[in-house]
This record gives C-alpha cells, sequence and structure tokens, in this order.
C-alpha cells in the first residue's frame, strides 16, 4: 500500500482527507518499531508477514508508533502460552477475515458519507470539516463495534466449548 496520492483535480476536501488517511508524523519503519517494542527486527517482520502489522505506506514501509502496543499485546499469548506458530496462524487468519470487513467498511463510509457530503456542499473548505469529523467519529466507532462484537463472539463460543466438553447443561 502505498501512501494516498492525490488527483491532479484534488479539492481542500480530498486534502484532508488524504492527511487523516496518512497517518500524519506517526508512521515509523519496522526497525524502529523493533527499538520502541525491544522486540527483535525478524520477529516484527514475521508478525508484518503474517498480516498482524500492516504498513501503512510501502515505499519506504512504515507502521503506526501504537502498533508497539498490539505488539505487546499480542505477545502476550505467546507468554500466556500459546505457541508462537499458533499465534502467527492466528494472525493470519485474523487477517483474512478482517480485510474483507474494512473494505465493506470502506464502501460505507464512502456511499454514505462522502459522496452525499461532496453532492450537498457547495463549500470544499465545509465539506473537508464534515468528512474528517465523520472519518474521526466513525473510525474509533467500527474498531469498537467489532472488537466488541468479536469478544462477545469469543465468549460464547468458549461457552459452549466448556458446555460440551463438560456435559454442563446449557
Amino acid at each position: 500500500m502505498n501512501e494516498p496520492r492525490l488527483p491532479s483535480d484534488a479539492d481542500a476536501s480530498d486534502e484532508a482527507l488524504v492527511r487523516v488517511l496518512a497517518g500524519g508524523d506517526g508512521l515509523v519503519p519496522l526497525d524502529e518499531l523493533a527499538e520502541i517494542t525491544g522486540l527483535s527486527l525478524p520477529v516484527l517482520q514475521t508478525v508484518a508477514r503474517e498480516g498482524l502489522l500492516v504498513a501503512r505506506t510501502d515505499d519506504p514501509p512504515r507502521y503506526a508508533v501504537e502498533d508497539a502496543e498490539l505488539v505487546r499485546t499480542a505477545l502476550e499469548l505467546v507468554e500466556a502460552g500459546l505457541p508462537l506458530g499458533e499465534f502467527l496462524d492466528l494472525a493470519r487468519r485474523t487477517d483474512v477475515a478482517m480485510r474483507p470487513l474494512a473494505d465493506h467498511a470502506v464502501d460505507l463510509f464512502v456511499r454514505f458519507v462522502r459522496d452525499p457530503v461532496l453532492g450537498t456542499s457547495d463549500d470544499d473548505e465545509e465539506a473537508a470539516a464534515r468528512l474528517v469529523s465523520a472519518f474521526e467519529t466513525m473510525l474509533p466507532a467500527t474498531e469498537q463495534l467489532v472488537g466488541r462484537h468479536f469478544r462477545e463472539l469469543l465468549l460464547v463460543a468458549a461457552r459452549e466449548r466448556w458446555d460440551r466438553e463438560t456435559g454442563a447443561p446449557g
């Protein structure tokens, strides 16, 4: 993935969204992320290859500084006893499952937020402010919705597995 590029006929709303999507100054190369996390570069390269770390840019690959916390949290699974190979398999499966969902969420934003805002606004600056505000509201809300729903699915699956294996009444 490369940094979002502006078309030659870009307006203020395009420029504003590109700034939000680019991630600002909080992007670092993988070797710097290794220093921040205290993990070796080969470990982070493996985690990135399996899809848990997603580069925001390709040339050169740069990652969000916040990914350091994601890596630390992920390693708690390994420290709790999950074999590294199984963790990497989980990361790979998560990446495969989440990409279509992310594409769909972006499609919804474009169809129901971006296109209507651009179609009803005569002022580029006002449209830019509305789009950035909507994006900055929807990104964490979508993240919480997906994360919370997955948490509940994990709890239901664990309870169902417990009931099956122990013969406990459901």
